[in-house]
């Protein structure tokens, strides 16, 4: 057995190590995130509605507007516990429990790793992977689904392999329970996260061959399984749909019934969401479906390559699954991949392209780093059975080898996203810098924070500067208008991410009457509505 030692040694170590990000990230750094520390702040507070509106599938009307219309809460609760525990309701007390999971994301991965291989080096081995984990390092300590989904997930696929063992009925309850409570959080997490109850009731009806050893017959020991994990399931989520009833009359937003018919991107912003429907998306996005699903498999096979499997990885991934398929303990996490791999390809190739597949794969992360070290293990002793080679020498050579080679890969990339060649305006927060001098200029002319300012990323300006925010719809000019007299919107920034049938500035200027007030170097350009 492992030493419990180690895992202590592990976890604050790893506390240590994330806590550069506290250096290099000073805010949320991009919508998702920023959206959930937000969420978290008014959760604070006792209010569920938010002076924000970032897009408009859910046919919002006024500001304030509710919360988590299209993202799932869970995040953003997190944040909030963690400002309540501390009293402060700043960016830096809302990361603190993040910054707790993600330092306990290795001491797990060295535990699944050791429970299903009983080898200590390629254990280590994976623990270290997840320390320098390449690109998930920058999402590591910030309120985002990301680090929930990898520790999550890692204990939901490894209770699910436990299925396989039980032999007591009370064991077999409590498992089944902590599925459920499992699946729960996971779905609250993301909307894909409802995928999770179809893979344990799957797992459930596999592994109930077990019955012959506790005793009952197999059909009731079955429902009661079943039954077991959709009580524990919903008593985790039980609340948002009862809240989706009484805002919605419906289980789920309407968000989410427009979103399937999303033709590109653009529709994400879409003014009003009644033209999406069947109709508008065989119209619309048929049309380029084919292209979108190649651009999605293409973005997707190379995140599964660069992010999951740092490159070098894939063989190693590949020689550890043909060495173990035989024993089933990675067909749970396998199936899982391949259901996110064509639902974020076929069908929501967009979504998945920019970013959906890689947040929904997190799930497995801890088996990918297990795998690897698993199959650098089996490659060393193929190594001293064909060519010779000492085993301790080996791992030291290849094991450094391989964690030298995630820890520059890590290194890369966070200096390219997070730090950037300007130490003085990292990349990270350079938009937030450029939100607060926006409203330096705002605050020169308006009386209140009330005033409502349109832009691109209405939740990162709310969250900078407590100013009223709505997104720049993709519409028609009419429509438009229609948006700002609805908001009361005074104030407009503009760039050059315009929706198409929005694209010409100029336009902009004349067809609304604007006056320009403040030009950024970066191209964002500040009017007032006359």
């Amino acid at each position: 057995m492992m030493n419990k030692k180690n895992y202590f040694i592990l976890f604050f170590s790893s506390l240590l190590l994330f806590s550069v990000n506290f250096i290099f990230q000073k805010t949320p750094g991009f919508m998702d995130s920023e959206y959930y520390f937000m969420g978290g702040k008014y959760l604070t507070m006792g209010q569920f509605d938010v002076p924000v509106v970032w897009n408009y599938l859910d046919n919002p009307t006024s500001l304030p507007h509710s919360l988590f219309t299209y993202w799932m809460p869970f995040p953003a609760i997190i944040s909030m516990i963690s400002m309540v525990i501390f009293n402060k309701d700043t960016f830096l007390f809302g990361r603190l429990l993040f910054w707790i999971i993600a330092a306990g994301i290795p001491p797990l991965t060295l535990y699944l790793s050791f429970m299903i291989f009983k080898n200590k080096f390629s254990a280590w081995i994976a623990a270290l992977l997840a320390i320098f984990s390449g690109f998930y390092l920058k999402f590591y300590t910030i309120p985002e689904t990301v680090t929930i989904y990898i520790f999550l997930g890692g204990l939901y696929f490894f209770l699910i392999n436990k299925l396989r063992n039980v032999t007591k009925l009370k064991s077999a309850i409590v498992l089944t329970a902590c599925l459920g409570l499992i699946t729960g959080f996971l779905h609250l997490t993301r909307v894909d996260g409802i995928l999770f109850i179809g893979i344990s009731i799957i797992a459930i009806l596999l592994n109930v061959n077990y019955s012959k050893h506790l005793g009952t017959s197999k059909i009731p020991l079955l429902l009661g399984a079943i039954s077991i994990y959709l009580v524990f399931y919903l008593l985790i989520s039980g609340w948002w749909y009862v809240r989706n009833l009484e805002l919605y009359s419906s289980l789920f937003s309407p968000a989410s019934s427009k979103a399937l018919w999303i033709a590109n991107y653009e529709d994400t912003f879409i003014y009003p969401a009644s033209k999406l429907g069947i109709s508008y998306w065989i119209e619309t996005g048929l049309p380029h479906k084919g292209l979108q699903i190649w651009e999605a498999f293409k973005s997707n096979l190379g995140n599964l390559i660069a992010v999951q499997s740092y490159v070098i990885g894939i063989p190693l991934v590949m020689i550890s699954i043909r060495k173990i398929w035989k024993t089933r303990l990675m067909i749970f996490p396998v199936l899982y991949f391949l259901i996110i791999f064509i639902i974020m390809t076929f069908l929501f190739s967009e979504a998945g392209a920019r970013g959906g597949y890689l947040h929904s794969v997190a799930a497995i992360q801890i088996f990918f780093w297990v795998l690897m070290a698993d199959g650098l293990d089996k490659f060393i002793h193929w190594g001293i059975q064909r060519r010779g080679w000492t085993l301790k020498r080996s791992r030291i050579m290849f094991g450094s080898a391989l964690i030298g080679f995630s820890l520059l890969l890590t290194s890369f990339i966070y200096f390219r996203d997070v730090i950037g060649l300007d130490l003085t305006n990292k990349t990270w927060d350079r938009e937030a810098a450029e939100f607060i001098k926006l409203e330096k200029q705002i605050e020169q002319r308006a009386h209140n924070k009330q005033e409502v300012i349109m832009i691109n990323n209405p939740v990162g300006f709310h969250v900078a500067t407590d100013r009223w925010s709505v997104a720049i719809p993709n519409s028609s000019w009419k429509d438009l208008e229609e948006v700002i007299h609805k908001f009361n919107v005074k104030y407009i920034v503009l760039d050059h991410n315009l929706p198409a049938g929005l694209s010409n500035v100029n336009d902009w200027v004349s067809m609304i009457d604007l006056t320009e007030i403040y030009r950024l170097s970066s191209g964002k350009i500040l009017y007032e509505i006359n």
